[in-house]
């Protein structure tokens, strides 16, 4: 994952989630201290399965 402090015309590493190779993903504040986020991935491809991960957002600063 990665960060924008500067609304967007710069971004940093913030958090990674895993090494495995990942494809499309979707992002969304589950509350006040936790993200969630679905994405593809797999151990061999990007698409063999779809994960969801909740992540704090402490994770990402």
């Amino acid at each position: 994952m990665k960060r924008s402090t500067d609304g967007g015309r710069t971004w940093r590493p913030a958090h990674t989630v895993d090494g495995l190779p990942a494809a499309y993903s979707d992002l969304v504040r589950a509350d006040g201290a936790t993200v969630g986020l679905l994405y593809e991935t797999g151990d061999f491809g990007p698409y063999e399965t779809i994960t969801f991960r909740r992540i704090p957002v402490t994770a990402l600063t």
